[in-house]
């Protein structure tokens, strides 16, 4: 059972670690000031990654075959010339028993079916039986590859499923905007109906590209021939793909429609929303990648408090001083007392 994991890894400097991780990445390097030979090591697990070395001495021809497989690690944690953690390493085994879920980024069996299911009740609102066909024809096509999309491979994307997260919630909060508007939104003599299968519809499929951009983890990457053009031509090609084999008829203003909806929604296009459906899903999908992205720099910051000046977003971020549990506690001994 997995005990170390690489988010807690700096509570371990200068400690020995025996710990099961992924092996990435592992080839043969030389010092530049003596020529040294030692195996250069990416090691991860779900939650990050961490680079090793092992030093001639320690240094066996076969650990090279071992990359791409699970591995226990004998070593020590040091300081690096950088200041980070590095594995040090004098052993490196393969292991035949393991829980692949604690070195894949991504989410459980039972979260992924839950986004599974969600997605599918999203569908079956769907009214319209040209946008339903093609909805189902696209997500059975896609298969796994969309379930177990990352988003990206770093920040906050940087796991399996998180295209599958990111549509369920864009398509939700664009739903509930929509019949908020609805019912609260009122303008006299504004009888044009909100329609709710094009919203549906647009949400579900506005980012399907990313999924034949990435491959998923642990090896995670981008697909070469993909990276040619951006993720709403991909999707675009998704849809253009599936289109030919719907049986219920779409005409050229509900294909337009649909179109129009998922460039919008895209920072690398200039068009602006034309109707209230596409500027809903704007501002969803915009909101949604704006509180995503924030939660990751609030996460990576989660043991400081105050004001802090983050680098890679080049931002200030506020984070409040949580009450302890002792504190809590104490406070509620001291009110007894009183």
């Amino acid at each position: 059972m997995k005990k170390i994991y690489i988010s807690q890894i700096s509570d371990y400097i200068t400690e020995s670690i025996e710990e099961d991780f992924y092996l990435k990445t592992i080839h043969l390097c030389h010092t530049k000031e003596t020529g040294t030979p030692y195996l250069f090591m990416e090691l991860e697990d779900k939650s990050g990654k961490i680079e090793g070395r092992i030093w001639e001495n320690n240094i066996d021809n076969d650990y090279v075959q071992l990359k791409g497989k699970i591995v226990k690690v004998n070593g020590e944690i040091l300081f690096n010339d950088s200041n980070k953690a590095e594995l040090i390493c004098w052993k490196i085994e393969p292991v035949t028993e393991y829980d692949i879920h604690q070195f894949i980024k991504g989410l459980s069996p039972e979260e992924e079916q839950h986004y599974i299911n969600t997605l599918q009740k999203l569908i079956e609102l769907v009214s319209h039986s040209g946008y339903r066909e093609l909805l189902n024809c696209t997500f059975n096509a896609l298969g796994s590859r969309f379930y177990k999309s990352p988003l990206s491979l770093k920040y906050s994307g940087s796991y399996n499923g998180a295209l599958l997260v990111q549509t369920v919630a864009v398509t939700s909060i664009a739903l509930q905007m929509m019949r908020s508007q609805k019912m609260f939104g009122y303008t006299p003599n504004m009888n044009i109906e909100y329609r709710q299968d094009l919203l549906i519809t647009g949400a579900l499929l506005c980012d399907i590209g990313v999924a034949n951009l990435y491959t998923p983890f642990p090896d995670a990457q981008l697909v070469s021939e993909s990276v040619l053009v951006p993720p709403s031509a991909l999707t675009m090609q998704q849809i253009y793909k599936i289109l030919p084999d719907i049986t219920n008829f779409l005409s050229e203003e509900e294909k337009n429609l649909l179109i129009h909806m998922i460039q919008v929604v895209h920072e690398d296009t200039r068009k602006r929303p034309m109707f209230r459906e596409a500027l809903i899903l704007s501002i969803a999908y915009n909101a949604y990648n704006k509180i995503r992205m924030l939660d990751y720099h609030l996460q990576e910051n989660q043991n400081e408090y105050g004001a802090i000046y983050d680098t890679s977003l080049k931002n200030y971020l506020y984070i409040a001083k949580e009450l302890k549990e002792e504190d809590t506690q104490n406070g509620r001994e001291e009110i007894y007392k009183s």
